[in-house]
């Protein structure tokens, strides 16, 4: 039987990539000001995590990943927009894109 570190880190390899990290469409490109938006989003998200380097083994990180990943996906749609938001989903479904 797997130990509770390694299903951690088996859940955390297929955790859903935030939308602030997913591509954007090729036609229909970010502007400036929305790709500066999308750097401090992902930088804000690495730092609720707990910053780069972290044990994808340890629960914890998981943990901290999955709120992390809600919120910042939350706070994709308020800046963005519900429609850009389900056009990353989408992408991220058809890519079939987890953090593996």
């Amino acid at each position: 039987m797997a130990s509770s570190k390694q299903g951690t880190a088996d859940t955390l390899r297929l955790a859903k990539l935030p939308a602030v990290f997913v591509e954007p469409d090729p036609a229909a490109p970010l502007t400036e000001a929305q790709a500066e938006t999308v750097k401090i989003l992902q930088k804000e998200f690495i730092e609720a995590i707990g910053g780069s380097g972290q044990d994808p083994a340890d629960p914890e990180y998981f943990q901290r990943w999955r709120t992390a990943s809600s919120e910042s996906d939350q706070r994709f749609k308020t800046l963005f927009g519900a429609q850009a938001f389900l056009e990353r989903e989408r992408f991220t479904n058809l890519a079939g894109t987890t953090t593996q």
